[in-house]
């Protein structure tokens, strides 16, 4: 995608926030691996990358795109637009308090990163918390003390603190797939040869997506609106 082209999308994703650097394209090589497989590989935050997703629901399908600017795990921005370009909805996470704006609205609602939402377009619930390591190939959860993980190559499996039972396989020592059970049915997570799939209930929803820009993010994260505990809670009105 040309430099232009991809400065104007970012441009018109976050309108109203300070200008930043065009993304350039995603270098070719998959990075090295992270430490562990919930944690995020050196020089991957603070960065900002642009995905091309692609939701499949039944007979119905459909696309979007996905600009996320990581800080760190904890704080990041995601801004989503249609496959033409216009915003439909943008978020800011700082730890537990996050701000969430739908194209056109005229102010934000107050949203916990921790707590699942049904995002718009994804069709899927999940927590804003979750979504960069997702996107970036990471598990979402960190297994408590105790929990044997393969060197290598293997599966392994743990509890969550809310009783969830999640799976995970590493391939020389890539995390290649994991999967939860949620209340829809099991979540399966994939490594694919171009990006990655999330899959619900064997088949009924699937999202594709994969990188096609990325650079290193300057200066420093933004910050939370003033107003935002007068602000209201989101609801799935908010998020629509």
């Amino acid at each position: 995608m040309p430099r232009p082209v991809l400065a104007l999308l970012l441009l018109a994703l976050m309108s109203g926030c300070a200008s930043r650097p065009p993304l350039r394209p995603a270098a070719g090589g998959a990075p090295a691996p992270p430490p562990t497989p919930w944690s995020f590989a050196p020089g991957e935050a603070p960065s900002q990358r642009l995905f091309r997703v692609q939701v499949r629901r039944g007979a119905e399908s459909g696309g979007l795109r996905l600009v996320l600017r990581l800080w760190s795990p904890v704080r990041f921005e995601l801004a989503a637009s249609d496959p033409l370009g216009r915003p439909l909805w943008s978020l800011i996470a700082r730890d537990e308090r996050g701000a969430w704006r739908a194209a056109g609205a005229q102010g934000v609602c107050r949203q916990d990163p921790r707590r699942p939402v049904e995002w718009p377009r994804l069709g899927l619930a999940l927590p804003a918390a979750h979504l960069p390591a997702i996107l970036l190939g990471r598990l979402p959860e960190a297994p408590g003390d105790g929990t044997v993980i393969p060197a290598e190559a293997g599966s392994f499996a743990f509890t969550d603190p809310v009783g969830r039972r999640w799976r995970a396989t590493l391939e020389a020592g890539t995390l290649v797939e994991w999967s939860v059970a949620a209340a829809t049915g099991e979540l399966a997570w994939r490594l694919e040869e171009r990006g990655a799939r999330l899959e619900l209930a064997a088949g009924q929803l699937e999202i594709r997506w994969r990188e096609v820009a990325r650079e290193p993010l300057r200066g420093t994260a933004p910050v939370l609106p003033a107003d935002l505990d007068s602000s209201p809670e989101c609801s799935l009105e908010n998020l629509s």
